[in-house]
Formats: C-alpha cells, structure tokens, sequence
C-alpha cells in the first residue's frame, strides 16, 4: 500500500508537502510511507480515500481504477437533464474531485467573470 501511496501522489502532481497537508500530516509523516518506514493506519487510507476519492480496492489490494467515478446513474440524469456533452460531464466529475478549498477558488473565478 505504501507504494501505491506514492503512486497517487505523483498522479495527482502533489508534493509531499502538499499531499499531507491535505491530509494534516507533514510531509515528512508522508515521505516515511511512501519508503515504507512507516505502515499506513486505516484511519490514514480512509483519509485518503476521502480526500482524494481514491477507490479503497486500489488503495488497500491494488486492484481496480485508482480514482473512483462520480456515480453514473447521477451523472446520466444530469447529462440528460441539462444536455451535457461528454467533455461538460468530465468537466463536472473533475470539479467534484477537487477539496473544498479548490471549490471555492473556481467559484470565485467563475463569479468575478461575469
């Protein structure tokens, strides 16, 4: 899991830093579970999990997608509902991945510009 825990990082371009600050660790906390020195707790993976919305069969065995999907019933209704292109569906999945912190940024963008 440790490994895979590295893997993630790097997919989602975050330093060390950067990851366990999201996670309220330091950086150090994360590079001692990257290198195996230190065992990731199952709070830690729920934490994980969660904040990244990470799929637990790929966190804990390594087996499936590494991010899971936003629910497709969901997102069929909204795409039918609201005519949205596949590019507004990633557009929609993607923005719903993101902390609430990064939310908020887009928000006011997206609110200064009009």
């Amino acid at each position: 899991m440790n490994q895979r825990v590295k893997e993630l990082r790097k997919a989602l371009h975050l330093s060390q830093s950067q990851f366990g600050k999201k996670l309220c660790v330091t950086g150090p906390a994360i590079s001692r579970i990257e290198k195996g020195d230190r065992a990731v707790t199952d709070q830690m993976a729920k934490a994980i999990c969660n904040e990244f919305n990470v799929n637990p069969d790929w966190l804990y065995n390594g087996t499936g997608e590494m991010l899971r999907e936003f629910p497709s019933p969901l997102m069929e209704q909204l795409a039918q509902e609201f005519k949205l292109d596949e590019l507004e569906q990633e557009f929609i999945q993607d923005f719903l991945t993101l902390d609430a912190t990064e939310r908020q940024i887009i928000a006011r963008f997206l609110r200064g510009s009009k």
